[in-house]
C-alpha cells in the first residue's frame, strides 16, 4: 500500500520532469533586443502601420502567409538622417503554442539578422542558434524557403516552416513600407 506522502511526492517528481524537460520560455526581452539591435543608431523610432485592404492582399501575396496582421508595429533605426535598419517583432503559433522573433531588415530588403526571443513549444522544436544564420542576407525570393535556401531541421519542420514564413511576413511588410514612403 502506498502512503499518501509517498504518492504526493511521486506526483511531484514526475510532473516536475515533464515541466522542466525541455518547454522553453522567453530568451531575450524586446528592449535588450532593441538595444543591441540598434546599438550604434542615431535615433530609433517605434512606428505603426495600418495596410489597407489592398495593402494587405500585397503582403499576403508576397510573402505567400494567409497570416497577416492588420495593425503592425516596427522600428526604424535612423542615423546620419536615413533609415537603416527596420526592426519587427513577429508571433507565430508553431505547433501549439507560440513563437516570437525579431526579423531585422535593411533598406534594401534583405535579412540581416533573425532571432528568437521566446519560445514555448518543446526546446527539441527550436533549431540551433546558428540555423538562423541562413537567414542572413536573404531576401524575398524563392530561395527563402524551407528545402531552398533554407535548410529543413530533422524533429523540427512544423518550427522551420513558422520560422521561414516569419521572415517572408518580415520582409514583406518591409517592402510595402518602402514603397509608400
Amino acid at each position: 500500500m502506498i502512503h499518501a506522502k509517498t504518492l504526493v511526492m511521486w506526483i511531484m517528481v514526475l510532473l516536475g520532469g515533464w515541466i522542466s524537460s525541455g518547454y522553453t520560455q522567453m530568451f531575450k526581452t524586446q528592449e535588450t533586443a532593441l538595444a543591441e539591435i540598434f546599438v550604434d543608431a542615431d535615433t530609433v523610432v517605434r512606428k505603426s502601420f495600418f495596410p489597407t485592404d489592398d495593402q494587405l492582399k500585397e503582403i499576403r501575396r508576397l510573402s505567400q502567409s494567409a497570416s497577416v496582421p492588420s495593425i503592425i508595429s516596427y522600428y526604424e533605426g535612423i542615423r546620419a538622417d536615413s533609415t537603416y535598419k527596420y526592426a519587427f517583432f513577429l508571433d507565430k503559433i508553431v505547433r501549439t503554442k507560440k513563437a516570437i522573433v525579431v526579423v531585422v531588415v535593411t533598406p534594401h530588403q534583405r535579412i540581416e539578422k533573425m532571432e528568437v526571443l521566446a519560445f514555448y513549444e518543446p526546446a527539441d522544436y527550436l533549431p540551433i542558434p546558428r540555423w538562423f544564420e541562413l537567414f542572413r542576407g536573404k531576401s524575398l525570393s524563392e530561395q527563402l524557403w524551407p528545402g531552398k535556401g533554407i535548410h529543413a531541421v530533422t524533429g523540427a519542420t512544423l518550427s522551420v516552416r513558422a520560422f521561414t514564413e516569419l521572415a517572408r511576413l518580415a520582409l514583406a511588410i518591409q517592402t510595402t513600407i518602402v514603397k509608400e514612403k
